[in-house]
């Protein structure tokens, strides 16, 4: 599973990093473990509403897709979003274990605004994924922003590269 640990304390925008958890139990997930945080080799890793899905491409594992709105770098409180925000998911051909590489969403978004007030915070939060059974492509469904303020659900299919590791 996948979800978002927001810090106490900490401005909303700042501490939900993204993490990964197993279990081979459903009914335990060990409780005092936060499983292990999604990111690159680098560290650049994922903020808020992550949506994980498995596709059986990419090996004998398969591969994880993860997505989140924000790509950040750097600590708690003094976080920095990266460009590549609203333009890119995380996979990991390892079951989630080691660092997790990019690649381009089938879905762009805009992933400006947040938890203040009027502020519009649909873009790429929560961003529905499907990894197709038979070919390496994936489905994707992403909240963005119109002209008039609002939101809408954009959807798109895109192939998984080709890599190692």
């Amino acid at each position: 599973m996948s979800y978002e640990d927001c810090k106490d304390g900490f401005d909303p925008d700042q501490a939900c990093d993204v993490y990964n958890k197993t279990s081979t139990n459903a009914e335990s997930w060990n409780a005092s473990s936060l499983g292990t945080k999604i990111q690159t080799s680098d560290s650049r890793f994922l903020l808020h509403t992550p949506y994980l899905t498995w596709s059986p491409a990419g090996g004998p594992n398969g591969t994880l897709i993860v997505s989140g709105p924000r790509v950040v770098s750097g600590n708690d409180g003094a976080l920095t979003v990266l460009p590549e925000s609203g333009h890119v998911l995380f996979i990991n051909k390892n079951l989630g274990v080691g660092a997790w590489k990019e690649i381009t969403t089938a879905v762009t978004t805009d992933t400006t605004g947040g938890y203040d007030a009027g502020e519009t915070a649909c873009a790429g939060y929560s961003s529905p994924l499907l990894g197709a059974t038979s070919e390496a492509s994936f489905f994707m469904m992403a909240g963005v922003h119109v002209a008039t303020g609002k939101c809408e659900t954009d959807f798109a299919t895109a192939n998984l590269p080709n890599f190692t590791g």
